[in-house]
């Protein structure tokens, strides 16, 4: 193989394992930093009721949040009154463990960042090379779709069957402490955020991921049918 083909050939593996990355941490990003979701998963687990904050009181903690792990906020603490009296929203142990949380995002966005460096570059590496460059840019995004969409599928039924379990494992691997074990008799962080939101929001998630996938796939193949046959 001459090194020109080996050369787009890498650039096309680069190309889908880099689509692999980005866009799970795009669909998970487009629901972690989303106000309609929280907004309406606030509202199906009944957490003004629950916890005895006011929905606007809900969504600016949220806001604080997403702000934090952005890092266009400092902390993300909030002052709230009750009963003519200003009282905070966490304690130090949940702060502790916010930190911890806004070291994932950080190395998520970075992640995401490379992704979509990566992307661009080995694509238009590959538009260089025209038909050859287009048919293997196909080709692996088709078998990276089919990969992904097979993956989440088994993670959707895993979860589904015992959310608890894999959430566990999930802090197990990403915390080096167990300040993610949080008391929801009196920590406002699992209160307003409990077990159930989270699985809501792996599985909008996930199925986000499917479809885009699904889309890349559908597009895979009819550019595969549009390109003249590499024997010609």
């Amino acid at each position: 193989m001459s090194m020109k083909k080996l050369s787009v050939l890498a650039a096309a593996v680069i190309f889908s394992l880099a689509l692999v990355v980005l866009v799970p941490l795009v669909a998970l990003e487009s629901v972690a930093f989303s106000p309609s979701f929280y907004h309406s998963q606030f509202e199906r687990l009944d957490r003004p009721e629950e916890t005895g904050f006011s929905e606007a009181e809900l969504m600016q903690a949220s806001q604080a949040l997403w702000e934090y792990f952005r890092g266009q906020r400092e902390t993300p603490q909030l002052k709230l009154k009750r009963n003519d009296k200003e009282t905070m929203l966490y304690g130090q142990r949940e702060l502790d463990h916010l930190v911890d949380v806004k070291k994932l995002f950080q190395q998520g966005m970075a992640a995401r960042t490379t992704a979509l460096l990566l992307v661009i570059l080995a694509g238009a590496y590959l538009l260089l090379h025209r038909q050859s460059g287009l048919r293997l840019a196909a080709k692996g995004t088709l078998g990276a779709a089919g990969l992904v969409l097979l993956l989440i599928s088994l993670t959707l039924v895993l979860l589904s069957i015992d959310f608890n379990r894999w959430f566990t494992l999930f802090h197990l691997i990403s915390f080096s402490n167990d300040l993610w074990q949080l008391d929801p008799s009196r920590e406002n962080l699992i209160r307003i955020f409990p077990e159930p939101f989270f699985f809501a929001a792996a599985r909008t998630a996930l199925i986000r991921t499917a479809i885009t996938f699904l889309a890349l796939l559908t597009g895979s193949l009819i550019l595969l049918s549009r390109l003249p046959s590499q024997n010609n």
